[in-house]
């Protein structure tokens, strides 16, 4: 038991250097039997696609929009998309007792959420191929199309807007 205790925390330790250095994109893994730190590091992850959110926000409102921040950004959401059913795991909702905005038909409804979690990935995914044309227009539409696919996501499995 003591040698997998160990273990886990060498491997938090790894991970945690890793991403200080940058060579993650993810957080330190949250303790599985923790809800609340399961609940920090998850917020902490859709922190990362807010800010990459705003930088794609602020270059479309742009005459000139900057088409490499924007295609990095929207990599960046791409990337993180993909993983938001890990942020999720059972055991870590309203029903363990801490603070979240997550609404319970995220575990009620895995397939559902998995769906908007893909949209956004392809939303992004299609604003980077926009970026990657440099025609601003595309851009801007690809970025409205990337807002949708948050607010659809929050309508159904978030308890309130920000």
């Amino acid at each position: 038991m003591r040698c997998i205790a160990v273990r886990t925390r060498r491997r938090r330790l790894v991970l945690a250097s890793l991403a200080a250095l940058g060579g993650l994109i993810v957080a330190p893994a949250a303790d599985a039997d923790d809800p609340a730190a399961i609940v920090q590091a998850r917020v902490g992850h859709f922190k990362e696609i807010g800010r990459a959110a705003h930088i794609v926000q602020g270059e479309v409102a742009k005459s000139a929009p900057d088409a490499t921040a924007i295609g990095d950004a929207a990599r960046k959401i791409e990337g993180l998309a993909g993983q938001i059913p890990s942020w999720f795991p059972p055991g870590s909702g309203p029903d363990a007792g801490v603070t979240t905005q997550a609404r319970a038909e995220i575990w009620s409804d895995p397939a559902g959420f998995r769906a908007k979690a893909a949209g956004l990935a392809a939303s992004a995914q299609a604003l980077g191929r926009a970026a990657a044309s440099g025609e601003p227009a595309g851009m801007k539409s690809g970025f409205a199309d990337l807002a949708q696919a948050c607010q659809s996501c929050h309508a159904t499995f978030r308890t309130r807007e920000h």
